[in-house]
């Protein structure tokens, strides 16, 4: 079996906000995608904060091949 991994992302940036994600899938074996978004608020000069959120979802697909049952996993933080 030959089963490569397709890939595709995108991040965009506006100012001190960006947002991304990029997603993950080999047939018959898993997909995995990721999000993110961030924003830095200057406090001063020389000091700023970081707000940060992310997201994850991770899944078997097709014939289950990683594993050999179906799974999923999601995560947010």
């Amino acid at each position: 079996m030959n089963t490569g991994v397709e890939f595709g992302g995108v991040l965009l940036t506006l100012g001190r906000f960006s947002i991304g994600a990029i997603d993950y899938y080999c047939d018959d074996v898993i997909n995995i995608g990721y999000a993110e978004a961030k924003y830095t608020w200057a406090v001063t000069q020389k000091v700023g904060l970081l707000f940060a959120a992310q997201f994850t979802d991770q899944r078997s697909v097709g014939e289950d091949l990683l594993k050999g049952y179906s799974f999923s996993v999601t995560r947010s933080g």
